[in-house]
């Protein structure tokens, strides 16, 4: 007799309360104004990460190529060697190396020390990468 009065009472309590639904939307609004600004810090450190990672390889194919050319008896002063603004030869050879094509314009500042490569700046997606012993974003 008792577990039907008991299952009557909560017959007629079905759902939530407004005031219950408020507070778990307001724990959720909470949670996700703490989330979205880490998720996209973690978004941007992953697309340098990835630009750096482009540009490593874009330092293996230039190093590559002046290591050929330096092959073949060129030195770094003769007009073929790999300097200031990469050309469409050039670029064409990027490409072959890389897997990846890069525009007019889009790697330039190459300058080597002797035979090894010392700075370039390339633009991937939009990001400058440049190198100088190091890779910085900006």
């Amino acid at each position: 007799m008792v577990m039907k009065q008991q299952l009557k009472k909560k017959a007629g309590k079905k759902g939530f309360t407004l005031i219950e639904v408020i507070v778990v939307l307001v724990i959720l609004a909470i949670l996700a104004a703490i989330a979205v600004p880490a998720l996209t810090g973690y978004i941007d450190r992953a697309n340098n990460r990835a630009a750096i990672s482009e540009a490593r390889n874009v330092y293996v194919a230039l190093q590559a190529i002046a290591t050929d050319l330096y092959g073949q008896g060129k030195k770094p002063a003769d007009p073929e060697w790999p300097t200031g603004t990469a050309n469409d030869a050039l670029l064409g050879e990027i490409a072959k190396l890389t897997g990846k094509t890069f525009p007019a314009g889009s790697i330039t500042n190459i300058s080597f020390d002797g035979t090894a490569l010392k700075t370039f700046t390339v633009v991937i997606d939009g990001k400058t990468v440049a190198y100088d012993g190091s890779y910085t974003v900006n």
